[in-house]
């Protein structure tokens, strides 16, 4: 089961492409922020809740949908308890490697990588059909005699059928995939073994690109720019440190960040709270909101 604050998610091991879980919030939470390596996929079941990006806002009910791209900052507010949701988290290889039907492939990172404001959503029609898939689901969750492997192969059809509609539904046409994340996979390795910076130069050396190319074909693959992408990873990495007992200062210098006063900046521009009232927040969660998936 998800934790009931997203913040506290880890990444998906090597050997599990996407995770599928259901959170039930039952009492109203102060506003929570996170980012992570993996796509987002989620649909309110019940409730109203408020969704945020940097730049843009959505209340969202039942049926309605919210995705998030890789490192992008994100959070939420519960505007109607109880509140559940059903959520998948894709780790992008699981999207490189996706083709449905026949044609081109389709480069399904575009989906994620529009404005929020432009991102696809159900329609009212297909909202009814996710909703009855979904409570199916949750019913199976509860406890029945249906194998492991058979939730498993359940949440993964209807994690295809929601992307094939999302797909349908997006304005514009969607372009075809002309780049796979194998091609810059030796700069993700790069940022992922380390917690040093990683420059955009080294990244291009390590795909053997020039700067230039290396930075158009990372960009139209990932949705992001190298340079966000291996701070957020670093800020991210910062914020599981803070579980531990390292004192904020050996946290950041740790991560590569050895102006502490920068480290308070960006850190609270994405997490929208300093290092040391995050590391509160988290010392005051309840026992049962720590669970990781």
């Amino acid at each position: 089961m998800l934790t009931h604050t997203p913040i506290l998610l880890e990444p998906t091991g090597e050997t599990s492409p996407y995770v599928f879980g259901f959170s039930e919030h039952r009492h109203p939470l102060e506003s929570v922020f996170d980012i992570h390596y993996e796509l987002e996929v989620g649909v309110v079941m019940q409730g109203v809740m408020h969704r945020f990006w940097e730049n843009t806002q959505r209340t969202l009910s039942a049926g309605d949908i919210w995705m998030t791209n890789v490192w992008e900052p994100h959070g939420f507010r519960l505007a109607e308890v109880p509140c559940k949701v059903a959520v998948f988290l894709l780790r992008p290889e699981l999207l490189a490697a996706l083709h449905l039907g026949v044609g081109p492939e389709t480069n399904w990172f575009h989906l994620f990588a529009l404005p929020p404001e432009a991102r696809p959503t159900t329609s009212a029609p297909y909202k009814r059909i996710l909703q009855q898939q979904l409570e199916f689901m949750t019913l199976n969750e509860r406890g029945d005699a249906t194998p492991p492997d058979d939730h498993a192969t359940h949440s993964y059809l209807v994690l295809l059928q929601l992307l094939q509609h999302l797909k349908n539904n997006v304005n514009g046409s969607i372009p075809f995939e002309t780049e796979t994340i194998h091609t810059i996979s030796p700069a993700l390795q790069l940022v992922f073994k380390g917690h040093h910076i990683v420059t955009e130069l080294e990244g291009a050396r390590a795909c053997r690109m020039s700067t230039s190319t290396f930075r158009r074909k990372f960009k139209q693959t990932m949705g992001v720019t190298f340079a966000r992408f291996a701070l957020h990873h670093r800020l991210k990495s910062a914020a599981l440190a803070l579980q531990g007992p390292s004192s904020i200062d050996e946290v950041a210098r740790e991560f590569g960040f050895f102006d502490t006063s920068h480290f308070y900046r960006v850190f609270k521009k994405v997490f929208k709270k300093t290092p040391v009232a995050y590391r509160t927040h988290l010392a005051n969660l309840p026992a049962a909101e720590n669970m990781k998936v």
